[in-house]
This record gives C-alpha cells, structure tokens and sequence, in this order.
C-alpha cells in the first residue's frame, strides 16, 4: 500500500515536472523572439536625419516578431511600444514618443508578447496538469532595445580629425528634439562648409579662436601630422571613451588633404561618412579632451589648399560604442536595456 500510494505521488511529481519545464521552454520561446523584435525595431529608428522614426521601427519590429515561432505556431498579436527609455528614472520607466526626452534618455522600442486567452497566441495547454484540474497556463515575455549617443567607442571606429564644440555650437542645433544639423535656409539642407587650417580671411569665420577642425593621432602623443596618413586607413588604434586627452599635432601634411579627397563622398566614397571625435579646445601641439563623438561627411578635399568641404549629419555607428553620451550624431547599436 504504501508503494502504490508513493508511486502515485512520484508520478504526480513527475508530470508537474515536465509540465514546468514545458511551460519554460515555451517562455523561454517568448523572449527569444521578444529581444529579437525588440532589437530589430530599434535598428530603424535612425536612419535618416529626423529620426527618431517611430513608424517605421514599430513596423519592423511587428514584422520580425511575427518570423518567430512559439509551440510550433508563428506568434501573433505583438504588444509593441515606441518612446523614450528613461533608465536614470526610479523606477526606469518606459516614456512616450510625444515627451520631450531628458538627458540621459534613450530612444526604444519594447516588445511583449503572451499567450492568455485574449490573443490568438492561446495559453499553454499543459500535459499531465489537467488531470489536476489546470488546463492553461498563461505566460508572457517583454523586451525593450534601445539606441542612444555613445560615451565611448572601440578601436577602427574614428577618423583621425577632430571638430570643436564650438562648431557644433554653430551648426548643431543641440535644442531640437532631436538634435541635428542646422539647416541653411538657402537650400533648405545642412550647412555645408570649407575647414582651412589658417582663414584666408581672418575674422569672418566661426570658432577661429578656439578652433574648427584639425587632425588628430589621437593617444600618439608629440607625433606629427604625417602619422595621421596611415590613421586615415586604420583609424584610432586604441578605444576612446569622454574626458579621454587626444593629441593635436603642429604642422600640415598636405597629403593627408590628398588621401582624404580619394575615399571623401567626390572620391570612392569609403570615408564620406564618418565618425570623429567632438573637443573642447583645439590648440595645436597639446591634448584636447574629447566631450563627445559626432557624424560627420566629408564631401571633399583638396590637397592644394589644405581644406575639407564637410557638412553635419546622424546616424554613424561606430564599432564598439556604448555608453550615454550628448547627442553629436553618432549612435550606438541596438541594445537590451530591460
């Protein structure tokens, strides 16, 4: 008697058992496919200069959710929000697409998937507990991915010329929502304009005092500007990250002028668009402390006068960057936050 009523227990056990860890696996299917919506969605929410685009990353995200497959069914009826992930908040909070973002906060997307009787996912129909009298289990999964300017970047991630903010001051309108390139009303674009290491016109130009744009060896510190040729191939060597001094060498090479025209936006393209370290002062010969990192096109160069024809725009994503940092373009990949 006792056996049997053992036995019975142990059965009892073991198909709550399997009941659990089916009801985890099916769980487990959720998230995989919550993150990876979440993740995809994100990854369209810059791609033009008026990001953030709020449709389209909804979209994509509704679409990818819909690729993955739960108990054999392709998963359906996706919760999908759009906003600003506010992790310094107590408690992090999801905001609306509407808010004006604070510092700090991060365009997301938040994905949340369930099965409950509600949807047309169903409840996960166990397969011993019904016996017990428990014939759904309703479970869910929620993701949130988030983009936002980087704090730091990894190696190969910069070009080797640097702006100051001052520029960015002049031609960054830092109090959009979202920030972006000042607009030339004369042809409704971003500014486009001519840095010359010394102003053929001394006095008309923005930022001569603390500096427009020069080249950088970033930590090869008393180096000239011949080593910045090879950096226009490498880029930086090592990760740099805000607050980090880089060098501003003396001097100019005319041939960094000439390689730069050859891969600038008139050249093939390859550094046409690139990201570049944002300084406070630029003062050759010393360390200039980086307080950001920004997008920038080259449109073209010239080797005889020694000038880059460039204009501000978003959406780089160099290698290796993460982090929180102030808004100068440059954006991080996609990340899970929650």
């Amino acid at each position: 008697m006792v056996v049997a009523l053992l036995t019975t227990v142990l059965i009892a056990c073991a198909a709550l058992a399997v009941d659990l860890a089916y009801v985890f696996v099916v769980r487990n299917e959720l998230q995989n496919a919550a993150d990876a919506a979440a993740l995809s969605g994100a990854g369209r929410l810059y791609t033009n200069n008026s990001g953030p685009n709020w449709s389209d990353a909804e979209l994509q995200a509704a679409t990818v959710t819909q690729l993955n497959r739960s108990e054999y069914r392709a998963i359906q009826d996706p919760e999908i929000t759009v906003g600003y992930w506010s992790g310094g908040a107590t408690p992090p909070a999801m905001e609306s697409s509407g808010t004006t973002p604070s510092a700090g906060d991060l365009a997301a997307v938040m994905v949340r998937i369930q099965k409950v009787q509600a949807n047309r996912n169903g409840p996960v129909r166990p397969l011993f507990a019904t016996v017990m009298g428990k014939k759904e289990i309703e479970v869910g999964a929620m993701a949130i991915a988030a983009v936002g300017s980087p704090s730091y970047v990894g190696e190969h991630a910069l070009f080797p010329f640097v702006m100051s903010k001052c520029m960015y001051d002049t031609y960054w309108n830092a109090s959009a929502s979202p920030p972006g390139p000042r607009n030339d009303p004369k042809t409704g674009q971003p500014y486009v304009f001519v840095i010359e290491p010394e102003p053929k016109k001394p006095g008309t130009q923005p930022c001569e005092t603390g500096g427009r744009g020069v080249w950088t060896t970033f930590f090869n510190v008393n180096a000239g500007t011949n080593v910045v040729k090879d950096l226009i191939t490498t880029f930086n060597l090592e990760p740099l990250k805000i607050g980090d001094q880089i060098w501003i060498p003396s001097g100019i090479t005319a041939v960094n002028y000439g390689l730069t025209q050859a891969c600038s936006e008139a050249g093939n393209g390859s550094c046409g668009v690139v990201s570049v370290a944002v300084v406070q002062d630029l003062l050759q010969k010393t360390n200039a402390t980086v307080v950001g990192f920004s997008c920038l096109k080259i449109k073209d160069a010239n080797q005889g006068n020694k000038t880059l024809t460039v204009q501000m725009t978003k959406n780089c994503v160099p290698p290796g960057s993460g982090g929180s940092g102030p808004d100068y373009g440059s954006r991080t990949p996609p990340r899970l936050v929650n």
